[in-house]
């Protein structure tokens, strides 16, 4: 699957990800890592998955970010050509999950920044695995979290 716009085959990958800040992000890990420890890992899982997803070559890639656009962070790895940045709504996970699909307009995967062992074969194969026709939102993965979410139209 070529990356460029018109591709009938694109499939728009979404990532949702906190600002690496201490005291927001990873704070079940703060305990052992510390406030800084935990944020630096978090900045680490967003470039990873970034970079996998533009190696996959699926189709546009967009950093869902909160709370800040702004942060360094996400400026850098929006820097690069092939990364849009976009502010993640207000609401609950899977209301800023629909809306990654929704702005999509098309076949889209949602993933997360929490799963360091993501490569862009795993994105290809979750993109193959999309139905071509009465595309529709189901998880990707049996853990309820942001791990991911693969679909197209959306079908109440």
């Amino acid at each position: 699957m070529a990356m460029f716009p018109g591709n009938p085959d694109s499939v728009a990958v979404a990532i949702l990800a906190k600002a690496p800040l201490p005291g927001l992000a990873k704070t079940r890990l703060a305990p052992v890592l510390g406030a800084d420890g935990a944020a630096n890992l978090q900045a680490r899982f967003i470039a990873h998955t970034v970079t996998t997803a533009q190696s996959a070559a699926l189709g546009p890639v967009t950093l869902w970010v909160a709370p800040d656009p702004h942060h360094p962070a996400f400026q850098a790895i929006a820097a690069p050509p092939g990364v849009a940045l976009a502010v993640q709504p207000e609401g609950d996970l899977g209301a800023r999950m629909m809306a990654a699909v929704e702005a999509a307009r098309g076949p889209a995967i949602v993933v997360g920044t929490d799963c360091p062992a993501l490569t862009p074969e795993h994105l290809r194969a979750a993109a193959r695995a999309l139905p071509r026709r009465h595309r529709r939102v189901r998880p990707a993965l049996p853990d309820p979290g942001p791990g991911g979410l693969g679909g197209g139209a959306i079908r109440p």
